[in-house]
This record gives C-alpha cells, structure tokens and sequence, in this order.
C-alpha cells in the first residue's frame, strides 16, 4: 500500500510540472481539433458522472462488473488533462471502491484516452491498481454525455 501511495505522490508532482509547461502554451499553439477549436475556446474545468462497466484482471481470470462514480478533469491545454475519479465498483455481491488520478489525452475532437495509477479499497484491504480508459463526449449545449 505505501509504495501504491508513493507512486501516485510522484505521478501526480510530475504531472504537476507537466501541466505548469502546457498551462502557459499560447493561444496560437493550441491543439487544432480542440473542443470549439473554430473560436480558439477550450473550457478547463470538467466535472462528469461515470456510469459505465469495468473488468479486474487477476490471477489470470478477468471479472467484469459495473462502476459509477464521479469525474474531474482540469484540461492544462486543449489536448491534455489530469483529474481525478472516485468510483463505486460491483463484482457480483462485492463492492469496492476506487480512487484514480488519470491523465486524459484528447486527440480528435471529444475522443479522449486515460490512463492513471489509483487504489481500491475493498472492504479491510486496499491494493493498487492501474486504470486505462477510452470514452466519448458527446456536446449537449453547456453539458455533456
């Protein structure tokens, strides 16, 4: 467990230097195919809920079950974001929880990639976990989907 929460520490500091480097990117450098890319607009602050499935893969056998939970993303330019999720997993009767610092790659449009280190607390135990994800936004005026 401590060397989980090590690990997360140093990504997360790093990650932090990182997005000082993006942050100050000027406007006519950002990412083409950024969200209202036609205005030169991207928005920074990204708060979602994730309702989705998800699979453990362990001891050589894969379990899928479903997930809702809570998203954060601050974008430091329009193509990159870091954040944090909180979510609520269900395999079969068991239920645990998860807690991820993901880094969010936006490439094309509203597609965006994750990947993060994170812990799951399952009842006593807690162990570390690595997360990757793909997900679409789908633009519903001010919101999304």
């Amino acid at each position: 467990m401590k060397r989980g929460l090590s690990f997360i520490l140093s990504l997360t500091l790093a990650t932090a230097g990182l997005g000082r480097v993006l942050a100050d990117e000027p406007a006519s450098a950002r990412h083409p195919l950024s969200e209202d890319a036609s205005q030169g607009v991207y928005h920074r602050h990204h708060v979602g809920l994730f309702l989705g499935g998800v699979t453990r893969f362990e001891d050589g056998e894969a379990e899928t079950g479903g997930a809702l939970g809570l998203e954060y993303e601050y974008r430091l330019a329009p193509a990159w974001g870091i954040g944090g999720l909180l979510e609520d997993v269900v395999f079969g009767e068991g239920r645990d929880l998860a807690l991820v610092l993901p880094i969010s790659w936006h490439p094309w449009r509203a597609l965006k990639l994750s990947v993060g280190p994170g812990v799951e607390f399952n009842g006593h135990d807690s162990e570390f976990l690595g997360r990757v994800s793909v997900g679409y936004d789908f633009k519903l005026g001010r919101f999304t989907l």
